[in-house]
């Protein structure tokens, strides 16, 4: 079966964002990608078919644009040989209305060396919360961390990280 992977359970999410889950499991050929506005998924509001590679890397990313603010609940659907439309778990997550808030990045520098702990720190706004992420790709179609944070400082250790040469962070205020 599917296990779900990013984002995390009960996330806060911006109106864009990539869905990743993993499958090692030869006997499972394609999935299912389900969005939907209840728990028991009566409503889906997005449901594509994807296929599985069949000798590449096990995990699968989706990239889903767009998304009005709301709560939101995702799952993914094996199919194969062995099963027959099997839902992995779902979980829930919430898209934020998001206003246009301006503040700046402080630290750490653009193309800064990180060393064994890393403390990201942007501008504090008054009420604000902040949602952090850090990915491999400039266009964050790969986030590997994603934090909901009331505070404008993040302390980051390096063990944390999947090996990439590069990473770039951003922080969303609302």
């Amino acid at each position: 079966l599917a296990q779900l992977e990013s984002p995390q359970n009960n996330a806060t999410l911006s109106s864009s964002t990539t869905f990743s889950w993993s499958n090692d499991d030869e006997h499972v050929t394609s999935f299912t990608f389900q969005i939907a506005s209840d728990a028991s998924f009566s409503n889906i509001i997005n449901s594509q078919d994807i296929d599985k590679a069949s000798d590449g890397p096990t995990s699968t990313t989706i990239d889903i644009k767009g998304m009005d603010a709301g709560t939101y609940y995702w799952r993914v659907i094996s199919k194969g040989r062995i099963y027959i439309d099997t839902p992995s778990e779902y979980r829930t997550f919430i898209v934020a209305s998001l206003p246009s808030i301006e503040f700046s990045l402080i630290s750490p520098d653009n193309n800064a060396q990180i060393e064994n702990t890393q403390t990201f720190e942007w501008d504090a706004i008054d009420g604000a919360s902040y949602l952090f992420e850090i990915a491999t790709t400039e266009d964050f179609r790969n986030v590997i961390k994603s934090e909901n944070l009331s505070s404008n400082n993040y302390e980051l250790a390096v063990d944390e990280l999947i090996f990439s040469p590069t990473y770039f962070w951003r922080v969303t205020a609302f």
